[in-house]
């Protein structure tokens, strides 16, 4: 699990068990670590998101490698801290899993975190995960279309597939450093 999605999980959980209005919840959660004495965190992925990933790289328009996958993670850390500076993140857990992992949506401060990764140009939808929801995969779609057309974050330049960066293709700006 990248750093983001730590940091997902951990504010998320926190800002939901300190919040007056939560409603308490059971959830089987595999794979929960110690932080501290009182203190956990869970792996909980964005559906319908696939974020670059912590160490990816990518080119910029001159080519320059930069380190879109600690961008991405501050992107989702910006969006997350500016929900908690209002007061504002409600987690929605998916019935399904990915690979053992819990799945939800997030809203910061009312606006979908997914879609703000998306459209900020550090993430690509997965449309294939939300056929459940097709209200957000279309806005998904959207955002991503524009993100690409107006070259925001890693899509000013030249980047990969975050699945296809798992399985080990790289840029060749990547493979030199």
């Amino acid at each position: 699990m990248t750093p983001g999605h730590k940091l997902m999980a951990v504010t998320l959980i926190s800002v939901a068990a300190c919040s007056s209005t939560a409603s308490s919840q059971s959830v089987n959660v595999p794979g929960a670590r110690a932080i501290d004495g009182d203190s956990l965190a869970i792996e909980v992925r964005l559906k319908g998101v696939d974020a670059f990933e912590h160490d990816a790289i990518c080119a910029d328009r001159h080519n320059k490698c930069t380190p879109c996958g600690r961008m991405a993670q501050s992107q989702l850390a910006a969006i997350l801290d500016q929900g908690q500076r209002n007061g504002s993140i409600t987690i929605t857990f998916s019935k399904t899993r990915s690979y053992n992992r819990l799945i939800a949506t997030a809203q910061a401060n009312g606006f979908d975190a997914g879609e703000a990764l998306i459209a900020s140009g550090y993430a690509i939808p997965q449309p294939q995960y939300l056929t459940d929801d097709p209200e957000r995969r279309e806005r998904y779609q959207r955002v991503f279309e524009s993100a690409l057309e107006e070259q925001r974050g890693a899509f000013a330049g030249r980047w990969i597939e975050p699945q296809q960066w798992r399985q080990g293709r790289r840029l060749t700006c990547e493979a030199q450093s």
